[in-house]
This record gives structure tokens, C-alpha cells and sequence, in this order.
């Protein structure tokens, strides 16, 4: 789990601190992506609450960006930038799991179930993604509530 080792202002919690954090919600969720909106969001401001991932395994607790996601999102070749880099392409895990974690295979920790990620919609249905690779990953707009052009199959 992330452990904020990258805020060197953070308080200090010892490692058991960190073991329940298993899952996350990403800040689009809330503060909206296209920067003309206001936020924070409400369920009525997305266009498609049913294909909008409220929560998700993850390595964080809020995944705040375009590069900590399973969301391929414009002008990005891979998915979880910020934990991975491109791996597929060099063979090395680089972003934060390489400087703070000991390069960590961070993607394990949002496809910890048989290669799939446990993730909780808007509506409150649960169904898995399955891992296609760092360099596919899901419609961005499944984070932004934005319509998206491929549905989650649930």
C-alpha cells in the first residue's frame, strides 16, 4: 500500500497502520476532470453513473490523476504511470515503486484477484476488471463519468 513515503511532511505510521488500506477512490469522483466544471461532483453531474467506478482495489487510498489509474486517458501509453512506468517496454518498474518501494510490482495490488480488480460502480454493483495490459487498460471516462464508448461488461 501506498505509505506516502513521497510527502516528506507526512506523520509516521509504522507499517500495520497501512494493511487495511486495500481499496480506492479516485479524486474524479469528486473534483471533475474537465477543469470548466466546478466541483466537487454530485451523482447527478455525471452523465453515466452507471458505468462510473466509485471505489476499486488499489495500492492508494485516493488516486488523484491521470497516471494512477487503470484509465487510459489521452496523451498516456500505459496505465498506473505513477506506480509502474512502462515496464512492458524497458522490463523495469520505475515511478514511485522504484524510488520509495523497492520496485514493488504496484500492479498487483489493483489486479490481486487472478489478474482481476475488484470495483465497486457508482450504483453499488461489484464486478471485476480484468487485467489486458499496461498498455490498454479501460475507457478514462469509467473515472470521470463522462459517457464512455466501451460499457464494463457486468
Amino acid at each position: 500500500m501506498d505509505e506516502w513515503k513521497d510527502d516528506p511532511g507526512r506523520p509516521y505510521y509504522g507499517s500495520e497502520f497501512w494493511l487495511d488500506s486495500a481499496y480506492g477512490i479516485h479524486d474524479f469522483l469528486i473534483n471533475p476532470y474537465d477543469l470548466n466544471k466546478r466541483g466537487p461532483l454530485k451523482v447527478f453531474d455525471l452523465k453515466n453513473p452507471q458505468s462510473t467506478i466509485f471505489a476499486q482495489d488499489a495500492a492508494e487510498q485516493k488516486m488523484e490523476g491521470t497516471s494512477d489509474s487503470l484509465g487510459l486517458f489521452p496523451g498516456q501509453s500505459h496505465i498506473l504511470d505513477q506506480w509502474i512506468c512502462d515496464r512492458e517496454t524497458t522490463g523495469q518498474y520505475g515511478g514511485l515503486s522504484a524510488q520509495y518501494y523497492n520496485k514493488y510490482h504496484f500492479d498487483l495490488e489493483w489486479y490481486r484477484h487472478r489478474k482481476k480488480c475488484n470495483t465497486l460502480w457508482v450504483p453499488g454493483n461489484v464486478s471485476p476488471i480484468r487485467f489486458t495490459g499496461l498498455h490498454k487498460g479501460v475507457d478514462y471516462r469509467w473515472y470521470t463519468g463522462d459517457a464512455p464508448t466501451n460499457l464494463p461488461g457486468f
